[in-house]
């Protein structure tokens, strides 16, 4: 057997809901179950078989709660990982939540997932959940949500949007199989996925009867005969029993290939081509037809125990093994992952060859993928693929619901920009002098001069350059003609103004193109702007200007909001074929904080398969600061979305230090931060306008900057994830 291998382990069929979708009929009325003393043997079995992990479930295994903690611990003694699936009754109320979740966490926790879905609100709302995740939210735990769905999820709206706002919150979606109790139901609302590999089967479930199961839940009520029914403790040990799942030719085709391989390597034999049904109603749904045929069953093991079919499965599962590890864990898929397949739908119409596998995945957070991309301006670009069958075939439809709506507010406020910008260019000429356009306001203003089909990303506010002797006037000018602000403000940053808007479109006055401790040459850059047909006092940095700038203020957000700034650097790359790199590198090496500029650079280039010119690439430092830099960045680009107000200070200036290259670069960098006049004003700007600017909260934050570099010292350390955040239980 498998060191590291996951079991689930039933500790009652007992639960306090009746719900339609159960796949082994759990309800109030069952009364058999096992004792704790046979369940604490169980698990000690387990531990001594070498599993990695246990999940214990039901039924409720929280209805069993004494008893589960003691089965916790005795795992906790064998550092054997524990995770639960519970339907979060007992979170009736903040302080109960929040008491009991740290019992479990104390027990040693791993992993705690809560099912919530419409199937559960017949019996529960979703406060006790919300109040779950909230208490782990306090320490940065996350809350695994899941939700099974049908065809018609038109109800996933409602149910999804109370954990919007709760960032530890995971929402998992499966769909619901016609197994257990969920066979009553009407069978054509189900959503008839029968392709890819099956992840359940990965990880074999002890039920409480002593059976051990190809998976948890869904073969609960298959025969002894059935391949997914393994055997029983009073039959075998279950070190053998587990040893016998991993081993057994159909089940490792399932979790290698899935069901349809059995159904194609069936079709193939005489005698069942006729075998398949006309239509299947979920991959649960084909999997129990095909394994309760003993004839099927004997045929299809004589088949795929000869030594090619064997061969394949090996070789695909250690691409499975591998994709885990490398890609298809979960933070990866809800990062990086699903944000390669959209970006490169997006921008080309071509869905790669992952898709199925990062899109149907179950643990792909579809409300947070909507959120992100809205942070970054990209719903009315992601409008254009929503109707594509690569993308319905997996996505819920409040997905395409919140982007739709999310692309209209951005259309209105673009307008409203637009008019902004013509109010700018005529102070611009009252005042007489020339604004540059910056980031966002810049791309979106090229868009329309050189007539870009693909959308323009969406703004959030206009940053305009304009000399330092020409800001105040300008901004007092503006604030004499309709634009609202605090008259003598302080800056509320080193190289800006204090804001003003315009029919609630902000706009910031930059005097400076980045902060002065970037030490870009921002006189070269600015003489190279680029003039506009629409504007006669607006222009735009060039298209060096502009990446170097884009790419910098991702670096200084802290790697936030990566695909913005994908977004940007491809349309530089695409429309600007002239784009002198040489260039580029060039007026990058006048900054002392170049790594951070390089590290953000070279992962968008590689993970988005972006086309940044290799004679750029080329100028990537190749050292070992530079290669963590990079791997922090790949940890937060694709999903870190922070403004800038709130960032962590001290973990914010702990990466700027790193981004210096040397300790003298280091030294200026600590000597601006404390003796510069403009970053002490806006440093104390924000501090008074900060609403946590006790010293209570400031022990906060360095307790929030403490695990903050815990997390990117993880992330520069870990080269393999561990076996259940790479395959996870993954059962329905």
């Amino acid at each position: 057997m498998a060191v590291g291998q996951n079991i689930s382990i039933l500790l009652t069929r007992r639960c306090n809901m009746t719900c339609g979708h159960c796949s082994v009929e759990s309800s109030p009325h069952i009364k058999a179950e096992p004792s704790e003393e046979e369940l604490m043997q169980r698990t000690r079995d387990a531990i001594k078989s070498g599993v990695g992990s246990i999940l214990f479930t039901g039924g409720e295994p929280m209805l069993r709660e004494k008893v589960l903690l003691r089965l916790m611990r005795e795992c906790q003694k064998s550092n054997v990982k524990t995770a639960i699936t519970s339907n979060g009754f007992w979170g009736k109320n903040p302080e109960k939540a929040a008491t009991k979740l740290a019992e479990l966490r104390n027990a040693g926790l791993s992993i705690l997932t809560i099912s919530y879905d419409r199937f559960h609100k017949d019996f529960q709302g979703p406060e006790p959940a919300i109040n779950i995740a909230r208490a782990g939210a306090k320490d940065n735990y996350p809350v695994n949500i899941n939700v099974t769905r049908t065809a018609d999820d038109s109800e996933l709206t409602e149910i999804s949007q109370p954990f919007e706002d709760i960032p530890n919150a995971r929402l998992r979606f499966y769909d619901v199989q016609p197994v257990g109790r969920a066979q009553l139901l009407d069978i054509t609302q189900m959503r008839q996925q029968i392709e890819g590999f099956c992840n359940a089967s990965h990880s074999p479930s002890l039920t409480d009867d002593g059976r051990l199961i190809a998976c948890n839940g869904p073969a609960y009520f298959e025969k002894k005969e059935s391949p997914l029914v393994v055997g029983s403790l009073q039959e075998s040990t279950l070190g053998d029993l587990i040893q016998e799942h991993r081993d057994d030719v159909i089940l490792d085709t399932i979790r290698t290939f899935g069901p349809s391989k059995l159904l194609e390597e069936l079709k193939q034999i005489p005698e069942f081509e006729s075998f398949a049904r006309p239509r299947y109603f979920g991959m649960c749904d084909l999997c129990k037809h095909i394994n309760s045929s003993p004839q099927a069953v004997e045929a299809l093991r004589e088949k795929l125990s000869d030594s090619r079919h064997a061969a394949l499965r090996s070789a695909k599962m250690q691409l499975i093994d591998h994709q885990h590890s490398q890609l298809y864990n979960r933070n990866d898929i809800n990062t990086v992952g699903v944000h390669k397949v959209l970006f490169r739908a997006m921008r080309d119409g071509v869905w790669i060859p992952e898709t199925p596998n990062i899109l149907g995945r179950s643990d792909l957070d579809w409300q947070e993928t909507a959120t992100y991309l809205a942070g970054c301006g990209l719903s009315r670009p992601l409008m254009t693929v929503l109707n594509d069958e690569n993308l319905t075939r997996w996505s819920p439809s409040f997905f395409a619901k919140n982007v739709r709506a999310q692309g209209q507010r951005e259309a209105l406020r673009q307008a409203m920009q637009q008019a902004t910008l013509q109010r700018l260019d005529e102070a611009l000429q009252v005042i007489g002098t020339k604004g540059v356009l910056l980031k966002g306001a810049a791309m979106q203003t090229l868009h329309a001069e050189f007539g870009i089909e693909n959308p323009p990303r969406a703004i959030g506010d206009i940053d305009l350059w304009v000399s330092p002797k020409h800001a105040e006037a300008l901004r007092k000018y503006l604030l004499d003609h309709d634009f609202k602000g605090k008259r003598n403000a302080e800056q509320t940053g080193p190289h800006h103004l204090a804001p003003v808007t315009f029919s609630s479109q902000m706009v910031e006055i930059h005097t400076g193109i980045m902060p002065e401790f970037w030490k870009l040459p921002e006189s070269a850059m600015l003489r190279e702007a680029h003039s506009l047909k629409k504007y006669s006092n607006l222009q735009t940095l060039n298209a060096e200007g502009l990446l170097i700038h884009g790419v910098l203020h991702s670096a200084t957000h802290l790697f936030a909001n990566g695909i913005k700034t994908a977004w940007d650097l491809a349309d530089l790359i695409e429309y600007f074929p002239g784009l002198d790199a040489k260039k580029v590198a060039r007026w990058i090496r006048h900054s002392p904080m170049q790594d951070g500029f390089w590290a953000v650079l070279q992962t968008l280039a590689r993970e988005l398969q972006i086309d940044v010119p290799k004679v750029l690439l080329r100028q990537v430092p190749k050292n070992k600061r530079q290669h963590q830099l990079q791997l922090i960045a790949r940890s937060r680009l694709f999903g870190a979305r922070e403004g800038v107000s709130e960032l962590n200070p001290l973990t914010k200036n702990a990466l700027f230090l790193m981004m210096n290259g040397s300790p003298r670069h280091q030294l200026q960098y600590l000597g601006a931060f404390f003796f510069s006049p403009k970053v002490r004003e806006s440093r104390r700007t924000a501090f008074q306008s900060s609403q946590e600017n006790s010293f209570a909260n400031l022990k906060n934050m360095a307790r929030e900057s403490y695990g903050q570099w815990q997390g990117f010292r993880g992330a520069v350390r870990r080269k393999q994830i561990s076996p259940e955040e790479a395959v996870g239980f993954d059962a329905p």
